[in-house]
């Protein structure tokens, strides 16, 4: 009798093992399940299309080499023929705001500080600048260098050029090239 007592204890334990592997197994098949779906969840958000802005155009249409706000006009740098245009209604309308400026310039790049606003331009035409209060009279301040980028930190404002390499004016005046 007390070989089938022990017999039975082992059979009992080994059952109870074998139930436990299975619930176990059953969890993690569970598991695997829930991790399937969430990684083939993940991977069809990645591969399907993106969400993108609505994009509209503005009246005009010649080629645009910049654009830049000045706080109340959207302003656009052209590649030659208007030069600089500006919009008072986000690109509905545009006026001329090349007062100054050497016919057909090419404008590459503006920035502006608290007083005034540049505009940097290509072949050789130099850098302008005008006060910054929306009537666009442009003064030439540096001379004969292609400029592409202008960046104002403070009062220093700094000129990326084409062969020139960069100038440099603490005064609203370009002196230095560095």
């Amino acid at each position: 009798m007390k070989k089938i007592t022990s017999s039975f204890k082992e059979l009992s334990t080994s059952l109870i093992t074998i139930c436990f592997t299975v619930l176990n197994i059953n969890k993690i098949r569970h598991f695997i399940n829930k991790f399937t779906f969430v990684s083939v969840l993940f991977f069809v958000s990645l591969s399907s299309q993106p969400v993108l802005s609505q994009w509209s155009a503005t009246n005009y249409s010649g080629n645009i080499n910049s654009v830049y706000w000045d706080g109340s006009n959207l302003l656009a740098g052209t590649n030659g023929g208007s030069s600089s245009l500006f919009s008072p209604d986000n690109g509905t309308n545009w006026n001329y705001a090349n007062n100054g400026m050497t016919q057909y310039t090419d404008i590459r790049t503006y920035a502006s500080n608290s007083t005034y606003l540049f505009a940097g331009t290509n072949a050789g035409d130099g850098i302008y600048r005008a006060n910054n209060n929306g009537t666009y009279s442009w003064t030439k301040v540096l001379p004969n260098v292609s400029c592409f980028s202008l960046l104002v930190n403070g009062t220093d404002i700094f000129a990326g050029t084409m062969g020139d390499g960069v100038y440099f004016s603490g005064d609203n005046d370009y002196q230095r090239q560095l």
